[in-house]
């Protein structure tokens, strides 16, 4: 291995860590839900029931310590498809582990309870200071780029912006708007997705206002303001010199372990805050595919608690939840015309 290959091991094994520990949570959000089922709360506390859940995580930390290996040997042995492979088939392998357990449980399902308009209600407390700190975090990007400006000319002519698992870089940009601009355009493209998201977990029709106070709107501030610093981090990388690969690292290290943290922390709120409810207020009919997607046109709420990983699922019984979908593709398809063409 060269010496920065086991950061490389640590970018991919983070997510992969992180992945595990949201589904690991997965089973039972709710003291009524059991993987995605709703059932009685008596039957969710028994030994059957938890050692379903404790034979899952198991299954779960096996699947993902393989894939892991996977990823190293992908990273040793310079073989791209077996790294490329590692997170798909951990996901694979979970989604797996999931469906076996789901089937287990559909027996014990009892009918859930529907109403939620109980907290449904304003908030106790204002979002003004998280939609505060959400907009300043547009603001290193802004003074990233007034410094960039001012060293204009200490930028050298082509520059890498990418790199081997070796330090080689294989990936290059010119010194034009364009290419210095790039990761802060990203970066503005981003916290505006992240922004619009947040609107629509605050004003959506059906949303849970205390809920998105208490865990989303923090969480998504939290987010915002690590891609703020990492966008800038990569849009100053050019003046870094011949140690841009393990800068680059080491700020990429730095933001997956701050994402890792922000998850920690929603799982702990949800835990604290939420794990006393006995269910969502969803039917369990509308939840399709294994219980990873809601649809229920008869339900106004664009959002609802996910029965599965962290935080809000859309609806898809509304037309808006699609329109959100549009504009995220849409994103995507900004983010892939503003990048090709980089030298």
């Amino acid at each position: 291995m060269t010496n920065l290959e086991p950061m490389a091991v640590s970018l991919t094994a983070l997510p992969m860590i992180l992945i595990a520990s949201v589904f690991a949570f997965a089973p039972r959000t709710r003291r009524g839900l059991l993987f995605g089922y709703t059932v009685a709360v008596e039957f969710a506390d028994t030994p059957k029931a938890r050692g379903w859940i404790r034979g899952f995580r198991l299954g779960l930390a096996l699947v993902t310590v393989v894939c892991v290996a996977l990823a190293g040997a992908g990273i040793a042995e310079a073989v791209p498809w077996l790294l490329a492979s590692a997170i798909p088939a951990q996901l694979l392998g979970i989604f797996a582990l999931w469906v076996a357990q789901r089937r287990k449980v559909a027996p014990f399902e009892v009918a859930a309870p529907v109403e939620r308009s109980a907290r449904l209600a304003a908030p106790s407390q204002s979002p003004l200071v998280w939609f505060a700190l959400l907009s300043l975090a547009f603001a290193p990007l802004a003074g990233a780029w007034s410094f960039l400006r001012a060293h204009w000319e200490q930028i050298p002519e082509r520059f890498p912006m990418h790199w081997g698992l070796n330090g080689a870089a294989n990936g290059f940009a010119a010194r034009d708007l364009r290419d210095v601009a790039f990761p802060l355009i990203m970066g503005a493209l981003t916290l505006a997705l992240i922004s619009a998201m947040a609107l629509l977990m605050r004003f959506a029709p059906g949303v849970d206002r205390e809920r998105s106070l208490a865990i989303l709107l923090p969480s998504l501030t939290g987010i915002a303001w690590i891609l703020s610093a990492e966008s800038c981090g990569a849009a100053l990388l050019p003046l870094w010199g011949n140690r841009q690969p393990s800068a680059f690292l080491w700020m990429t290290l730095g933001a997956v372990v701050g994402i890792v943290a922000v998850v920690a922390w929603v799982l702990y709120r949800i835990r604290v805050t939420l794990g006393r409810e006995r269910s969502d207020g969803t039917p369990d009919s509308a939840w399709r595919m294994a219980g990873l997607v809601y649809y229920n046109p008869a339900d106004a709420a664009i959002l609802v608690p996910k029965r599965t990983g962290l935080g809000c699922t859309m609806n898809f019984g509304q037309p808006l939840s699609w329109a959100v979908l549009v504009a995220i593709a849409g994103f995507v398809a900004a983010s892939a015309l503003l990048s090709r063409g980089m030298r």
